[in-house]
């Protein structure tokens, strides 16, 4: 089971992404940097909130990040790409380029869904972990795809007595594009 420290350093690498690294940018033309450093803007931005990450460090954050905390958006080819990636920084570069295509305001700091995908993946993991983590469980998975249901009906009892506890989660939103 992983210490208490390496998950502190993914939390902090989930939460810099969201914070901090919108703001950075890794130039076309700039040479992909070595296998064991990330670019200048990365490595002043992981200093700036008290990390400095040895490159094992961050390439298991990375690793995290795709088994994890993006499981269920990555579409295969990206999935593909992203493994394809021979240095951390072009591994870190890929992670900005997936949030910017995916945001719904271009052009202003605030990534909302970047930061709406947070807010769910932190929720499952908080109300959803019992012998393995929130994300990981059904419920995690239909809440962080899906989001918060419109209507939520708990049955502790079973609806009848002789069925098992049972939680029912509808949602009513024809535009969304996860229910068709």
């Amino acid at each position: 089971m992983p210490s208490i420290k390496p998950l502190a350093r993914r939390a902090a690498v989930i939460a810099l992404g969201a914070l901090l690294l919108p703001t950075l940018s890794l130039a076309q033309d700039e040479a992909p940097p070595p296998q064991d450093k990330v670019g200048p803007a990365f490595q002043a931005a992981f200093s700036a909130n008290g990390w400095d990450p040895t490159p094992e460090e961050l390439a298991d954050t990375l690793d995290a990040w795709l088994k994890e905390f993006v499981v269920y958006l990555i579409t295969d080819e990206e999935r593909d790409i992203f493994e394809q990636l021979p240095t951390l920084g072009q591994k870190l570069a890929f992670t900005e380029r997936f949030w910017d295509i995916r945001d719904p305001t271009p052009g202003t700091r605030l990534n909302e869904y970047r930061r709406e995908h947070m807010v769910r993946w932190a929720t499952a993991n908080r109300r959803f972990s019992a012998g393995r983590p929130g994300w990981a469980t059904d419920r995690g998975r239909v809440l962080i795809i899906m989001g918060p249901p419109n209507n939520l009906q708990r049955n502790p009892m079973g609806r009848d007595g002789s069925e098992r506890a049972s939680e029912v989660w509808t949602y009513n939103m024809a535009d969304n594009i996860n229910l068709l």
